[in-house]
């Protein structure tokens, strides 16, 4: 019984970075080459969209962010819109790093 809940759990939380980016590519039609590129925020708020269309107001997102507040700023975008929808997912904005971490 424990060996059953150990792969269920290792299948869902142990995702493989290349299995993702294939599937944000494929649901959001763009070409990602590295999970760092996430860490810009405007990626979340395409994959918010696409669950609810019309929710995130995509025109304030800075798409070609390269400072950290521009990163912030995205992902305040993303929080508030999780505000809005009822969403209870906090992102710690200072917290926000380009480096994948394991």
């Amino acid at each position: 019984m424990i060996i059953i809940i150990t792969d269920m759990l290792k299948n869902c939380y142990f995702t493989p970075r290349q299995k993702l980016i294939n599937w944000i590519n494929e649901v959001l039609q763009i070409n990602l080459t590295k999970i760092e590129q996430l860490g810009v925020g405007s990626i979340y708020c395409q994959l918010l969209d696409a669950a609810y269309p019309s929710k995130v107001p995509l025109h304030k997102v800075k798409w070609k962010a390269v400072s950290e507040i521009d990163f912030i700023y995205n992902f305040k975008i993303l929080q508030n819109c999780f505000e809005h929808l009822s969403i209870e997912k906090y992102i710690d904005v200072l917290l926000i790093s380009l480096r994948f971490k394991n």
